[in-house]
C-alpha cells in the first residue's frame, strides 16, 4: 500500500513516515558508513600491505573488518530492498547508479581489472548508502549525525595523542610543522584527518542552523583548530580559510544566499580542473610547501600524456594504479620521491584516468547536482546551506586528493547525498531520529499579552 513516504512518481519523502526499525537501522548504517568512509579506527585491524614502491597499512585482507563492512552493506541493501518492494525506488537512486554502472562496464577495458571490479563494489555500496539516508532522514538530523560520529573521532584523536602517540602520529619527508610529525589521528592518514577536522570545525561554526547547542558549537571548534594545525595539512588549513568567512558572507547574504552558494561551488569545482594546469607559482610557499604541491604537478604532468592515450574511456575506474608488474603505473612510481601510492591527487585528473572525458562529465553532473541543493525549498534553509558548505570542504580538497568518486572516501558520500536530496521533494518538517540524538529545543520567550504587533519582513533574514 502507498504510504505517505512517497508519491506516484517516487519523487517525494516523507522520513516520518517510515517504521521506526527502518530509522534505527538506518542510523546504524549512517554511524557505520561516517567512520568507514573516513578510515577512521584502521589501525585496529590493519597490516602492512606493499602498494607500487612502499608500503602501507591496509585492513583490506582482515576477516573482522571484512565482516563489519558487510554488515554494513547488508543494511545498506536490506533498507534498499523493503523500500523497493513497499514504496518503490525513486528515479533519483536510478540517476544515481549511473556512476557505479559506468565503473563496472569500464572493467572490460581496464588495465587492472581486479582492482576495478572491488573497488566498484565498494563505490555502489556508498551510493546506496547515501540514497539510503536521503530517503529516511531530513538534512539536518543526517548533519547531526556526522558532527556527533567526527567530534567522537576528534576527542577519540587527541585522547591517543597524550597516552599513545604512536598510534596518532606519522613522520613526514619534509617535517610537520608540530615537531616534525604530522597528526592522523584515529584515520588512516593526515590527509582524511585534515578534512574531517576542517569540516567538523566548519559544522561547529554553522552548528545554529542544524540545532547543535552552544556548549559543543564552542569546545568542539576550538578543539578541530588545535587537531588541524598538528595534522600540518595545508590543504585542510586553506579550507578553513576560504570556507570561514565564506560562511559567514553566506549566511549575511540575504535574498542572494541561494546564488552565492552555488556560484561557490561552480568556482571550486572549477578550481578542481584548472589547477593542475595553471598551478600556483610561488604562492603556496606561504604554507610552507614548494610550488610543485611537493610534487603533484610533475605527476599531472606525465598524467596528461596517459591521458592522451585514452581519452574517451579511460584506463577503467581505479584500474590505473593495480600493482600488476605490466601496469602502466610502474613509470610513474620510478619517476617520482614521494607519490609512490595510487592516487593522482586531484579528482579532475583522477575521474579523466579512470574513465576519460565520460568519467569528468560525469563528476561535472555529480557535483553541480549537489550543490544544487541549496535551491531545494522543502528542505529548511539552514540545513541547506550546511551541507553546501559540507560539499565545498571536499570541492577544495579535490584540488590536491581524490576526495570525490573515491570508492571509499567520504567525500563521495557526502557528494552523493547532497545530490539525492537536491532532487527530493521532502514532506512536512519532523525529527525522526530517536529522542537523544535529536537537538535541544527551548521555549520561545512569551510575548507581552499588549505587546506591538512584529513588523513585516521585505526581504529574507540572515541566518545568524
Amino acid at each position: 500500500m502507498m504510504t505517505a513516504y512517497a508519491t506516484a512518481d517516487h519523487a517525494s519523502a516523507n522520513p516520518a513516515a517510515s517504521h521506526a526499525w527502518e530509522r534505527t537501522l538506518a542510523a546504524v548504517l549512517a554511524v557505520l558508513l561516517i567512520i568507514f568512509a573516513t578510515q577512521s579506527f584502521q589501525f585496529l585491524f590493519a597490516d602492512k600491505v606493499n602498494e607500487g614502491m612502499t608500503t602501507r597499512d591496509s585492513a583490506a585482507s582482515n576477516p573482522v573488518y571484512l565482516a563489519i563492512f558487510a554488515a554494513q552493506y547488508g543494511i545498506a541493501l536490506l533498507l534498499l530492498l523493503y523500500s523497493a518492494l513497499h514504496r518503490g525506488l525513486g528515479w533519483q537512486f536510478l540517476a544515481g547508479m549511473v556512476i557505479p554502472g559506468v565503473a563496472a562496464l569500464s572493467a572490460l577495458w581496464s588495465v587492472g581489472t581486479k582492482m576495478t571490479v572491488t573497488n566498484t563494489v565498494v563505490l555502489t555500496y556508498l551510493v546506496i548508502a547515501s540514497y539510503v539516508l536521503s530517503v529516511h532522514f531530513r538534512p539536518a538530523e543526517v548533519l547531526r549525525i556526522y558532527f556527533r560520529v567526527t567530534v567522537f573521532c576528534l576527542v577519540a584523536s587527541l585522547v591517543l595523542y597524550v597516552v599513545a602517540p604512536d598510534q596518532v602520529l606519522q613522520a613526514r619527508y619534509g617535517g610537520g610543522w608540530v615537531d616534525g610529525w604530522e597528526f592522523r589521528g584515529v584515520m588512516s592518514s593526515k590527509n582524511f584527518a585534515g578534512f574531517v577536522f576542517a569540516s567538523t570545525f566548519l559544522l561547529a561554526l554553522n552548528g545554529k542552523l542544524i540545532g547543535i547547542g552552544a556548549f559543543w558549537r564552542y569546545s568542539v571548534g576550538l578543539m578541530a583548530l588545535g587537531a588541524l594545525v598538528l595534522t600540518s595539512s595545508a590543504t585542510a588549513v586553506l579550507v578553513v580559510v576560504l570556507l570561514t568567512p565564506a560562511s559567514v558572507l553566506l549566511r549575511l547574504s540575504g535574498p542572494y544566499r541561494a546564488l552565492l552558494a552555488f556560484a561557490m561551488v561552480v568556482l571550486f569545482f572549477c578550481a578542481i580542473m584548472a589547477l593542475p594546469v595553471i598551478g600556483s607559482g610561488a604562492a603556496i610557499d606561504v604554507l610552507g610547501r614548494d610550488a610543485t604541491f611537493t610534487g603533484r604537478t610533475d605527476l599531472w604532468r606525465l598524467a596528461f600524456e596517459n591521458i592522451a592515450e585514452r581519452p574517451v574511456l579511460g584506463f577503467g575506474y581505479t584500474g590505473f594504479f593495480d600493482a600488476d608488474p605490466f601496469s602502466p603505473a610502474w613509470q610513474f612510481w620510478q619517476h617520482f620521491r614521494y607519490f609512490l601510492t595510487a592516487t593522482f591527487h586531484n579528482a579532475a585528473i583522477e575521474a579523466l584516468v579512470s574513465l576519460g572525458l565520460v568519467g569528468l562529465v560525469l563528476l561535472a553532473a555529480l557535483c553541480l547536482i549537489a550543490g544544487a541543493v541549496i535551491f531545494n525549498r522543502t528542505v529548511e534553509e539552514g540545513p541547506r546551506l550546511v551541507l553546501v558548505i559540507l560539499l565545498s570542504v571536499f570541492l577544495i580538497g579535490g584540488t590536491m586528493e581524490f576526495t570525490i568518486l573515491h570508492h571509499n572516501y567520504i567525500g563521495t558520500v557526502v557528494a552523493f547525498y547532497a545530490a539525492f536530496v537536491a532532487l527530493t521533494r521532502y514532506g512536512p518538517d519532523q525529527d525522526t531520529l530517536p529522542p537523544s540524538w535529536q537537538p535541544v529545543r527551548q521555549r520561545p520567550p512569551r510575548r507581552p499579552l499588549f505587546a506591538a504587533s512584529a513588523p513585516v519582513r521585505t526581504q529574507r533574514p540572515a541566518l545568524v
